[in-house]
């Protein structure tokens, strides 16, 4: 124990002591030298073919081509921590989900020289990287670490005795990969940083593409291969279900929780509205709701990734007036991916410092004109 405080003590040092600056000789682009490893996925020829593979959102005022493989990498190292990869010593920038103004952020360092100092357990199988940063986090494995399961379930076929390397394991990832016959057998979830001698990778073009704006990026989220994603958890179906058109998503037992809720569902009796509290929901049923739903309110978080399972659905989100914009972009085009989807924001001017919200009266007449199309 006492010789793992230590070395937590020097990695830690070590890491208050990189700048940005220093950071970058660690860091690795895809460059040409990658291409003899790259393994081409006959499978999508068609698809390529039919659709026109464009992120395609009108208040961006751009649009972005989709340049997607999935590369073989030979002893590849791991982070269990960030799910970062390693080769040669070299940190694979496509890994790191975001730009370089995220790394220290997102503790990148600290893993890596620990990798230095512990040596990796060696993994000698073939395995394919379904490893993220936020994997914890259910929009983040949803949207952005999920959708690679599609190669996977390709690459599978040729390479049945391929496994999944996770570095979280949820209960909502096991029902995940449950839904589309995973078993749990495929999957290799670590502790630990590892060294594997056979690696698949999909890369992040396949979820996103990047709009740079210097230090920081934000994404634009493919709507294409979320639609497939979708397509294949949207024939799990509930027929027990009690089933309403209009569903609200309560943040009972979560932070950021709307102070005056019950006062909120009483105003709103006479829509007979379903209220879910999602963390106490099994993943199937969750997609059924958002299936079926015409309306949706929502305080905001990371709930409302379900709506890649929702069409012609209105989406009434309530925001904390003040808050960090950046999710409310990425939610924006999750609403979107579904079809005719119309997503609308009311926000929320009492804010507390836990971000929880307490709604006022002309808010509440605010949603009820929107839930009335007016």
């Amino acid at each position: 124990m006492i010789k793992g405080l230590l070395i937590e003590f020097l990695v830690y040092l070590i890491d208050k002591k990189f700048t940005l600056k220093s950071i970058n000789k660690y860091l690795y682009d895809w460059d040409y030298s990658f291409k003899e490893t790259i393994y081409y996925n006959s499978s999508y020829t068609k698809d390529y073919n039919s659709e026109n593979h464009n992120f395609d959102f009108s208040f961006l005022n751009k649009v972005f081509k989709l340049n997607h493989w999935v590369l073989f990498l030979p002893k590849a190292t791991v982070f269990n921590e960030t799910g970062v990869i390693v080769i040669n010593g070299k940190v694979l920038c496509d890994t790191i989900y975001n730009s370089k103004g995220y790394i220290k952020k997102s503790g990148l360092i600290k893993p890596y020289f620990k990798s230095i100092i512990i040596k990796p357990k060696i993994l000698s199988g073939i395995y394919f990287h379904l490893s993220g940063l936020f994997n914890y986090n259910f929009f983040h494995f949803l949207i952005e670490v999920l959708p690679k399961i599609l190669d996977y379930m390709i690459l599978r076929k040729k390479k049945p005795e391929i496994k999944l390397l996770i570095n979280n394991r949820n209960p909502f990832i096991e029902q995940y990969l449950s839904l589309i016959g995973i078993q749990d057998s495929e999957i290799k979830y670590f502790q630990n940083n590892v060294m594997v001698q056979n690696l698949y990778y999909s890369n992040n073009k396949f979820v996103y593409e990047k709009l740079l704006d210097g230090y920081w990026n934000k994404h634009i989220y493919s709507k294409y291969y979320l639609r497939k994603m979708a397509e294949k958890f949207l024939l799990s179906n509930n027929p027990n279900l009690n089933i309403s058109k209009i569903i609200y998503l309560s943040r009972a037992d979560s932070n950021r929780v709307l102070i005056n809720e019950s006062e909120f569902m009483e105003h709103f009796n006479h829509f007979k509205i379903k209220k879910l509290v999602l963390s106490r929901m099994c993943i199937s049923d969750q997609i059924f709701y958002f299936k079926n739903a015409s309306l949706v309110i929502a305080i905001h978080g990371a709930s409302l990734s379900n709506l890649i399972y929702s069409s012609n659905c209105k989406v009434i989100e309530l925001f904390p007036k003040g808050r960090n914009s950046s999710t409310l972009y990425q939610l924006r085009q999750i609403s979107q991916i579904g079809e005719n989807n119309s997503h609308h924001l009311v926000e929320i001017s009492n804010v507390d410092k836990n971000q929880n919200i307490l709604i006022n009266q002309d808010e509440i007449l605010k949603v009820e004109k929107l839930m009335y199309g007016y």
